[in-house]
């Protein structure tokens, strides 16, 4: 509820054919999320973030995740080229989500940006075809969905969503920035 700040983060994966995960770095988060925690964990390329919900683990596939005390973490990257962040970048804001389907009438959640993002994200996702790019709000993976192609202004996540988790993740993407936005209605 309320104004919330959305991110995106690519997601290593376990047998990354990109060539871009080390794995026995990898090992090392790992460890260092059993013995220290996530916020100590958490140095150089990647960082350990909260999941909101365990089940969207289960959905990620190849995802590297560890509990820690009774919470659950993805391992997510702090790489340049890798992140859209707020810290970062020029301002940038989500101007909308709503739901809607994909080609084959499953159901999505279509979303667009302002022309900053817009860039921002077409660098992301141009560059990282393939792979799961979490989307966190507040600090929490909302989702893990996995890049298909290039997008820029507006595009779509697909999934076997049901229709209370289209409206619940068209919610929460709208109540990003510093002002909520108002869901669009049909």
């Amino acid at each position: 509820k309320g104004a919330g700040v959305l991110e995106f983060r690519i997601l290593p994966t376990e047998g990354d054919s990109t060539g871009k995960t080390n794995q026995t770095e990898i090992a090392g988060y790992l460890d260092a999320l059993k013995t220290k925690g996530p916020k100590a964990a958490s140095v150089g390329g990647y960082t350990w973030c909260e999941l909101e919900k365990v089940e969207e683990f289960k959905k990620i596939r190849g995802a590297i995740g560890g509990q820690f005390g009774s919470k659950f973490y993805i391992l997510s990257s702090n790489k340049a080229g890798e992140t859209m962040l707020r810290s970062n970048n020029k301002p940038w804001k989500l101007t909308g989500s709503r739901p809607s389907s994909d080609e084959t009438g499953r159901r999505a959640i279509a979303f667009s940006f302002d022309p900053i993002a817009a860039n921002l994200f077409y660098d992301l996702t141009r560059n990282n075809r393939g792979r799961p790019l979490a989307i966190l709000l507040d600090g929490l993976v909302l989702s893990g969905p996995n890049i298909e192609e290039a997008i820029r202004a507006s595009g779509i996540i697909r999934g076997d969503f049901t229709e209370t988790e289209v409206k619940d993740m068209v919610n929460k993407l709208n109540a990003e920035g510093p002002h909520a936005l108002a869901a669009p209605t049909d």
